[in-house]
């Protein structure tokens, strides 16, 4: 069991320290900030092209529900059903 706990603490640390030990609390709060507006422009481009995704799959599943209309009106145009009869 413990080597699974080491091997978890060693898998989760950094390799590199994030804040060397000498920053002070300032230091600390720009690095913060920095990083925080990078992850903000992230998500931003993120979602931009998750909107663009989205509107793709919406034209997509129309343009298959036209297909398939357009498949079914042409099996009930083929086989006319209402003229079949069985036998007479």
């Amino acid at each position: 069991m413990g080597k699974i706990i080491n091997f978890v603490r060693w898998f989760f640390s950094p390799s590199v320290k994030i804040f060397p030990e000498d920053y002070t609390v300032w230091e600390y709060y720009n690095q913060m900030y920095e990083r925080l507006e990078a992850l903000e422009e992230k998500y931003n481009s993120l979602q931009i092209i998750v909107s663009k995704l989205e509107e793709e799959n919406i034209e997509t599943s129309n343009c298959l529900y036209e297909i398939f209309n357009d498949l079914d009106k042409d099996k009930h145009n083929r086989y006319n059903l209402k003229d079949f009869t069985l036998g007479e």
